[in-house]
């Protein structure tokens, strides 16, 4: 299965920690928060991996290497300029196959299951699903 992870953001909320590293790699026990977020994936099962990378890529390809050591394959597409969000995902499109694909942001390190959520769009096959939690307070976002 097929998951394209965003990761060209600047991290701004999070400097003075993002002005060496991309927020990905910021360390969460030990490792950069990608690594914990590219494992999960792995155990569930998404092991062909797309990666858009902007601001400091290269830490992160540095970090995560060719997959291997997480069980995945990963393809790296850069962007020449400031995409945005969306702008990431059309520039990674033609590594997407046309197929069904899991989209989330490099910074997320959760354990929910994605899969489950994954597996519930394919069988309502809507044009888009989006995993949404409510917070108390927005105003950060």
């Amino acid at each position: 299965m097929k998951v394209c992870i965003m990761c060209g953001g600047e991290g701004t909320r999070l400097r003075p920690l993002t002005f060496e590293r991309p927020k990905p790699c910021i360390p969460i026990v030990n490792r950069p928060s990608i690594q914990h977020l590219v494992s999960h994936l792995s155990d569930l099962g998404f092991t062909d991996v797309v990666i858009t990378l902007g601001y400091l890529g290269g830490a992160i390809d540095e970090a995560l290497g060719d997959g291997s050591l997480f069980g995945v394959d990963i393809t790296y597409v850069h962007e020449e300029t400031k995409l945005g969000t969306a702008g990431s995902v059309m520039n990674a499109r033609e590594y997407l196959d046309g197929q069904d694909v899991l989209v989330v942001g490099g910074d997320h390190v959760t354990d929910i299951n994605l899969l489950e959520m994954f597996r519930e769009h394919r069988r309502e096959k809507p044009i888009v699903s989006i995993g949404l939690i409510s917070i108390d307070d927005p105003s950060e976002y």
